[in-house]
């Protein structure tokens, strides 16, 4: 839930700064506006890494717990014989 939520606001913070970068008119602004927007976007492509991590470990334990569970089930149907 963390990573989510701070992929929440790290977007937001993105789009505030390239709205910010749209209108303003001080090269200096502008290119600190540019360099905000390049760490944000490091930020949320790292979190983003994370997130997939921790779905791909969900699904591999899901698939390994599918696969236990109807190696179980097989073992019980040959013991039950």
């Amino acid at each position: 839930m963390e990573y989510l939520q701070d992929l929440e606001t790290m977007t937001a913070k993105y789009r505030i700064k390239q709205y910010q970068h749209l209108v303003e008119s001080d090269a200096a602004v502008m290119t600190s506006c540019e360099e905000e927007i390049q760490k944000l976007e490091s930020q949320i492509q790292d979190t983003g890494a994370n997130l997939d991590a921790i779905m791909s470990a969900d699904s591999d334990a899901q698939k390994g717990q599918d696969d236990y569970e109807a190696a179980n089930a097989a073992w019980e149907d040959y013991f039950m014989w």
